[in-house]
């Protein structure tokens, strides 16, 4: 990476790691976190990713390691505690919590282990919060619990593991996230069954579709691209050791020492870095980027390109180690 890359990425995670800190000291130490004992509350999205600009939104899950049958929060501790954070949220800046708060819930580990695979794992945002714990988290509150959480997920995606030590493949894990990926592709679709005469929703979802063609795919294909560059057998360690890094991070990571790679790695580097730059825009000037036929059009231009590049990455490693297959059945 050039040093103007470089620079980039440690000012943009100098500041997401600045703002989640202060957000965690205003809301660990208040008496509504108190009042639940154990629960976890950690971001995702661009602050978790380390990319997050003063134009970025604040996304947080909270996760309690019990059961919702066993362990009760009590309805008004619960309301007092969000209460909190939408203060807390509002004080610092932050834009307005998405869909009017809707995801604003605790969860509970238990429930998620239990129903992994089932029809409540989607319809209870479940496979969501999952999948983002593991994909793009970051602690904002107990973060012990949400190691230990990262861990008890991971051992759940390696329960064939004892009968296949010597060559141990995380199957089930590679089919969740590419199953999370498709489910981003499918929510953005179903958004778009609204008014095509809509001017605003539409350059509203060509930012969302931009943004999925970067980050997400990013979160996505970054993370398999770190698992498909190890060759069996892998560890549960060795999961949990790709986890604590950001998707970006994973990628680089993982293409760090491979010579037939170097080209595409800093056009990856190159590609990411300007997709940062674009979406550090305030709104306005982000949608203005997709009113123009022509400018809109080399825009997801670049993205295509980027997403192959990335392919062509995936490819690579699932070739050398022996993993397309388990990547299309």
């Amino acid at each position: 990476m050039t040093p103007t890359i470089q620079d980039l990425f440690k000012e943009r995670k100098t500041f997401s790691a600045a703002r989640l800190a202060q957000l965690s000291r205003r809301l660990r130490c208040s008496r509504e976190f108190r009042a639940v004992p154990d629960l976890c509350v950690y971001a995702t999205g661009s602050y978790s990713r380390h990319e997050a600009s003063s134009h970025s939104d604040i996304d947080l899950f909270f996760m309690h390691p019990g059961t919702a049958r066993t362990l009760r929060v009590p309805r008004l501790d619960e309301m007092r505690l969000f209460a909190r954070v939408i203060d807390v949220g509002k004080k610092m800046s932050f834009p307005t919590f998405s869909n009017d708060g809707e995801y604003l819930r605790v969860l509970f580990l238990d429930d998620i282990l239990h129903t992994m695979g089932s029809p409540e794992d989607d319809s209870q945002n479940y496979f969501t919060a999952r999948m983002l714990l593991l994909l793009e988290s970051a602690p904002v509150v107990n973060a012990p619990s949400l190691e230990d959480m990262v861990r008890k997920i991971v051992e759940a995606y390696f329960r064939d593991y004892p009968d296949h030590v010597t060559s141990f493949r995380p199957v089930f894990l590679i089919n969740d996230i590419l199953r999370f990926w498709k489910t981003l592709c499918l929510n953005y679709e179903h958004r778009r069954n609204r008014p095509a005469d809509d001017q605003q929703r539409k350059l509203r979802q060509n930012v969302k579709n931009f943004k999925l063609k970067f980050s997400r795919l990013m979160t996505c294909f970054g993370t398999i691209v770190a698992i498909c560059s190890k060759s069996p057998p892998i560890a549960q360690d060795d999961i949990v050791a790709i986890t604590r890094r950001t998707p970006f991070e994973r990628f680089m990571r993982a293409t760090d020492a491979v010579a037939d790679l170097r080209s595409v790695r800093a056009s990856v580097a190159e590609d990411y870095a300007w997709f940062m730059q674009q979406t550090a825009l305030k709104t306005d000037d982000l949608q203005g980027l997709f009113q123009g036929q022509q400018q809109r059009a080399e825009m997801f231009r670049r993205a295509d390109v980027f997403g192959q590049r990335v392919y062509d990455v995936l490819r690579y490693f699932a070739a050398r180690n022996n993993y397309e297959r388990f990547l299309v059945v």
